[in-house]
């Protein structure tokens, strides 16, 4: 999911870490200059018991702690990501009757570390869209970025976006984000450009509607 390019910037300006290479997916502790793989180093408490969170007859996916939940809905099932690059993570792909036109239909939820206790106090929600756009620029193989949409929807932020990439062709990612108790916790539903049409464009948005996360700030 395209919200690692959301976690990259909270994590290296919020915790004063400088971004290496994305493509290198490490980053450079500015004090020590030591190098750090892309998981982010935390405690099993921030993970939030995402990994083991679950859903069933289109009933919400609620981590074990209740820090967040979010509504995939009945067709779509878990698809865990092949590489960690979060301190928790959750996925969901579309399963449904027209899995075949929807191809790489997606919906997660992403948990990771960070120093900052509100949204506001890093950034605008139009600032933060285009911090991530230009993180999302920097990324070997992107050709082109769009950044649609970037609202306040109080208290998160909704970032709405395109990225083109000469590998994985034309993607639009739709994020809903929260801070919550030294959390950084993004809602991302994804999809191919030349797929998305009405309906997943309804199921998208009932998606990121459906995402809170008590006590975000």
């Amino acid at each position: 999911l395209s919200s690692a390019a959301v976690a990259v910037l909270f994590l290296s300006l919020s915790a004063n870490w400088q971004v290496l290479g994305t493509s290198k997916r490490a980053w450079v502790d500015s004090s020590t200059r030591r190098t750090f793989l892309a998981v982010p180093l935390c405690s099993p408490a921030l993970l939030g018991g995402c990994r083991v969170a679950r859903a069933s007859d289109g009933q919400p996916v609620v981590s074990d702690d209740g820090r967040w939940s979010f509504c995939p809905g009945s067709d779509f099932e878990p698809s865990p990501p092949l590489l960690k690059t979060h301190a928790g993570e959750v996925r969901y792909a579309y399963k449904g009757p027209r899995a075949t036109d929807w191809k790489y239909f997606r919906a997660g939820v992403t948990v990771d570390p960070v120093r900052i206790d509100s949204l506001a106090a890093f950034d605008t929600a139009t600032g933060v869209g285009e911090r991530v756009a230009k993180v999302e620029r920097a990324k070997d193989g992107n050709i082109d970025v769009l950044l649609e949409s970037a609202v306040e929807d109080a208290p998160y932020y909704r970032l709405r976006y395109v990225v083109q990439s000469a590998e994985r062709g034309k993607k639009r990612y739709i994020s809903r984000i929260a801070i919550a108790d030294g959390r950084l916790i993004v809602l991302t539903v994804e999809g191919y450009v030349r797929y998305w049409d009405d309906d997943v464009e309804r199921i998208a948005g009932k998606i990121v509607d459906s995402f809170e996360v008590p006590g975000a700030k």
